[in-house]
Protein backbone atom coordinates (compact mmCIF):
# COMPACT_ATOMS: atom_id res chain seq x y z
CA UNK A 1 0.00 0.00 0.00
CA UNK A 2 1.23 3.30 -0.82
CA UNK A 3 1.12 5.65 1.77
CA UNK A 4 3.51 8.74 1.36
CA UNK A 5 1.94 11.70 0.10
CA UNK A 6 3.04 14.16 -2.48
CA UNK A 7 2.38 13.57 -6.31
CA UNK A 8 4.72 15.13 -9.17
CA UNK A 9 7.99 13.88 -7.79
CA UNK A 10 9.89 11.40 -10.18
CA UNK A 11 12.67 10.21 -7.31
CA UNK A 12 10.09 7.74 -5.48
CA UNK A 13 10.36 9.64 -2.23
CA UNK A 14 6.72 10.53 -2.27
CA UNK A 15 3.36 9.17 -4.29
CA UNK A 16 4.62 6.39 -6.84
CA UNK A 17 6.92 4.16 -7.74
CA UNK A 18 9.35 5.82 -9.49
CA UNK A 19 11.41 3.20 -11.93
CA UNK A 20 14.46 4.98 -13.41
CA UNK A 21 16.36 1.57 -14.28
CA UNK A 22 15.27 -1.66 -16.08
CA UNK A 23 13.59 -3.86 -13.63
CA UNK A 24 11.32 -7.06 -13.49
CA UNK A 25 8.95 -7.80 -10.31
CA UNK A 26 7.22 -11.30 -10.19
CA UNK A 27 5.07 -12.28 -7.55
CA UNK A 28 6.53 -15.28 -5.80
CA UNK A 29 3.68 -17.00 -4.36
CA UNK A 30 0.60 -18.00 -6.32
CA UNK A 31 -1.74 -15.27 -5.18
CA UNK A 32 -1.17 -11.87 -7.15
CA UNK A 33 0.50 -9.24 -5.22
CA UNK A 34 -1.78 -6.13 -4.35
CA UNK A 35 0.12 -2.75 -5.19
CA UNK A 36 -3.15 -0.65 -3.93
CA UNK A 37 -2.18 2.82 -4.66
CA UNK A 38 -4.69 4.66 -1.94
CA UNK A 39 -5.80 7.32 -4.31
CA UNK A 40 -3.00 9.40 -3.73
CA UNK A 41 -0.91 8.79 -7.12
CA UNK A 42 -0.73 6.56 -10.10
CA UNK A 43 0.84 3.24 -8.71
CA UNK A 44 4.31 3.01 -11.50
CA UNK A 45 6.02 5.95 -13.03
CA UNK A 46 8.46 4.25 -15.59
CA UNK A 47 11.39 5.92 -16.98
CA UNK A 48 12.86 2.87 -17.89
CA UNK A 49 11.91 -0.80 -19.27
CA UNK A 50 9.95 -3.17 -16.93
CA UNK A 51 8.10 -6.49 -17.05
CA UNK A 52 5.48 -6.95 -14.64
CA UNK A 53 4.40 -10.01 -13.49
CA UNK A 54 1.89 -11.61 -10.95
CA UNK A 55 0.41 -8.30 -10.03
CA UNK A 56 -3.05 -6.72 -8.91
CA UNK A 57 -2.96 -2.86 -9.36
CA UNK A 58 -5.63 -0.80 -7.85
CA UNK A 59 -6.46 2.63 -6.68
CA UNK A 60 -4.55 4.31 -9.23
CA UNK A 61 -5.06 8.08 -9.53
CA UNK A 62 -3.59 10.46 -11.86
CA UNK A 63 -2.17 13.41 -10.93
CA UNK A 64 -4.29 16.54 -12.42
CA UNK A 65 -3.29 19.32 -13.45
CA UNK A 66 0.27 17.33 -14.00
CA UNK A 67 -0.90 15.13 -16.08
CA UNK A 68 -4.11 12.73 -16.34
CA UNK A 69 -2.47 9.87 -17.98
CA UNK A 70 -2.17 6.51 -16.67
CA UNK A 71 -3.66 6.07 -13.18
CA UNK A 72 -2.24 2.42 -12.43
CA UNK A 73 0.83 2.82 -14.75
CA UNK A 74 2.97 5.61 -17.07
CA UNK A 75 5.57 4.48 -19.49
CA UNK A 76 7.82 7.59 -20.65
CA UNK A 77 10.20 6.49 -23.16
CA UNK A 78 10.02 2.61 -21.18
CA UNK A 79 8.93 -0.66 -22.76
CA UNK A 80 6.43 -2.53 -20.94
CA UNK A 81 5.82 -5.77 -20.37
CA UNK A 82 2.50 -7.21 -18.28
CA UNK A 83 1.93 -10.43 -17.73
CA UNK A 84 -0.53 -12.66 -15.18
CA UNK A 85 -2.20 -8.99 -13.59
CA UNK A 86 -5.16 -7.31 -12.92
CA UNK A 87 -5.00 -3.78 -13.28
CA UNK A 88 -8.26 -2.78 -11.94
CA UNK A 89 -10.34 0.05 -10.45
CA UNK A 90 -7.72 2.61 -11.09
CA UNK A 91 -8.97 6.45 -12.13
CA UNK A 92 -7.78 8.21 -15.01
CA UNK A 93 -9.42 9.75 -16.55
CA UNK A 94 -7.32 9.36 -19.42
CA UNK A 95 -6.11 5.84 -18.72
CA UNK A 96 -4.88 3.50 -16.61
CA UNK A 97 -1.96 2.55 -18.65
CA UNK A 98 -0.79 5.05 -20.78
CA UNK A 99 2.57 4.68 -23.22
CA UNK A 100 3.84 8.38 -23.43
CA UNK A 101 7.25 7.44 -24.84
CA UNK A 102 7.83 5.62 -28.56
CA UNK A 103 8.38 2.01 -26.84
CA UNK A 104 4.97 0.20 -26.66
CA UNK A 105 4.03 -2.53 -24.73
CA UNK A 106 2.40 -6.20 -24.43
CA UNK A 107 0.12 -7.61 -22.05
CA UNK A 108 -0.45 -11.62 -21.94
CA UNK A 109 -2.99 -13.56 -19.67
CA UNK A 110 -3.69 -10.67 -17.71
CA UNK A 111 -6.95 -8.40 -17.28
CA UNK A 112 -7.34 -4.68 -17.27
CA UNK A 113 -10.76 -3.73 -16.07
CA UNK A 114 -13.32 -1.50 -14.53
CA UNK A 115 -10.71 1.35 -14.44
CA UNK A 116 -12.24 5.19 -15.30
CA UNK A 117 -10.64 6.10 -18.63
CA UNK A 118 -9.22 3.63 -21.10
CA UNK A 119 -7.81 0.67 -20.09
CA UNK A 120 -4.50 1.64 -22.44
CA UNK A 121 -3.43 4.55 -24.52
CA UNK A 122 -0.74 4.74 -26.59
CA UNK A 123 0.19 8.39 -26.84
CA UNK A 124 3.80 7.73 -28.57
CA UNK A 125 2.97 5.33 -31.08
CA UNK A 126 4.97 2.56 -29.84
CA UNK A 127 2.49 -0.43 -30.49
CA UNK A 128 0.58 -2.54 -28.40
CA UNK A 129 -0.20 -6.29 -27.91
CA UNK A 130 -2.11 -8.54 -25.87
CA UNK A 131 -2.95 -11.69 -25.68
CA UNK A 132 -5.09 -13.66 -23.80
CA UNK A 133 -6.49 -10.94 -21.98
CA UNK A 134 -9.38 -8.96 -21.18
CA UNK A 135 -9.79 -5.30 -21.36
CA UNK A 136 -13.34 -4.57 -20.07
CA UNK A 137 -15.57 -2.07 -18.20
CA UNK A 138 -13.18 0.70 -18.88
CA UNK A 139 -15.43 3.74 -18.88
CA UNK A 140 -13.54 4.79 -21.84
CA UNK A 141 -11.91 2.99 -25.06
CA UNK A 142 -10.41 -0.42 -24.02
CA UNK A 143 -7.34 0.25 -26.93
CA UNK A 144 -6.81 3.47 -27.95
CA UNK A 145 -3.85 4.37 -30.00
CA UNK A 146 -2.29 7.36 -31.37
CA UNK A 147 0.39 7.31 -34.10
CA UNK A 148 1.89 4.81 -36.08
CA UNK A 149 2.13 2.43 -33.72
CA UNK A 150 -0.35 -0.59 -34.50
CA UNK A 151 -2.51 -2.60 -31.79
CA UNK A 152 -2.44 -6.71 -32.27
CA UNK A 153 -5.07 -8.45 -30.39
CA UNK A 154 -4.74 -12.26 -29.58
CA UNK A 155 -7.35 -14.47 -28.17
CA UNK A 156 -8.40 -12.16 -26.03
CA UNK A 157 -11.53 -10.23 -25.00
CA UNK A 158 -12.57 -6.34 -25.45
CA UNK A 159 -15.86 -6.01 -24.09
CA UNK A 160 -18.49 -3.31 -22.24
CA UNK A 161 -16.00 -0.53 -22.54
CA UNK A 162 -17.81 2.64 -23.22
CA UNK A 163 -16.43 4.36 -25.99
CA UNK A 164 -15.06 1.70 -28.19
CA UNK A 165 -13.28 -1.91 -28.35
CA UNK A 166 -10.32 -0.51 -29.98
CA UNK A 167 -9.41 2.47 -31.94
CA UNK A 168 -6.29 3.29 -33.92
CA UNK A 169 -6.39 7.71 -34.29
CA UNK A 170 -3.43 7.88 -37.17
CA UNK A 171 -1.86 5.51 -39.14
CA UNK A 172 -1.41 2.36 -37.52
CA UNK A 173 -2.92 -1.11 -38.29
CA UNK A 174 -5.52 -2.91 -35.98
CA UNK A 175 -4.86 -6.76 -36.08
CA UNK A 176 -7.29 -8.97 -34.21
CA UNK A 177 -7.32 -12.48 -34.39
CA UNK A 178 -9.40 -14.71 -32.60
CA UNK A 179 -10.89 -11.79 -30.17
CA UNK A 180 -14.47 -11.38 -28.93
CA UNK A 181 -15.37 -7.75 -29.29
CA UNK A 182 -18.76 -7.21 -27.92
CA UNK A 183 -20.95 -4.71 -26.32
CA UNK A 184 -18.78 -1.77 -26.21
CA UNK A 185 -20.28 2.01 -26.44
CA UNK A 186 -19.53 3.56 -29.49
CA UNK A 187 -17.20 1.18 -31.73
CA UNK A 188 -16.38 -2.11 -32.23
CA UNK A 189 -13.35 -1.24 -33.80
CA UNK A 190 -11.73 1.45 -35.51
CA UNK A 191 -9.21 2.39 -37.90
CA UNK A 192 -9.23 6.40 -37.90
CA UNK A 193 -6.30 7.01 -39.90
CA UNK A 194 -4.39 5.44 -43.34
CA UNK A 195 -3.72 1.84 -41.28
CA UNK A 196 -5.54 -1.55 -42.08
CA UNK A 197 -8.00 -3.21 -39.78
CA UNK A 198 -7.40 -7.17 -40.27
CA UNK A 199 -9.70 -9.84 -38.35
CA UNK A 200 -9.77 -13.54 -38.34
CA UNK A 201 -11.83 -15.63 -36.16
CA UNK A 202 -13.15 -12.54 -34.52
CA UNK A 203 -16.72 -11.92 -33.35
CA UNK A 204 -17.48 -7.93 -33.55
CA UNK A 205 -21.46 -7.32 -31.95
CA UNK A 206 -23.63 -5.36 -29.94
CA UNK A 207 -21.65 -2.14 -30.30
CA UNK A 208 -22.50 0.75 -30.72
Amino acid sequence: ILGLQGSGEDAAATGDLDVTDPVTIVATKRRRAAIDASGLDRAFDLFADAELEGLKITNGRAPAPMGSEGAAIRATEARLALRDSRIAGNDGPDSAIALVGGRGMTARDSEIVTNAGSGIVDHGGGGVRVAHTVVSGNTGSGIEAHGEGSVGAYHSELSENAVGGVRERDAGDVALVDVRVTENGEQGALEGGDGGLYARRTIVRANG
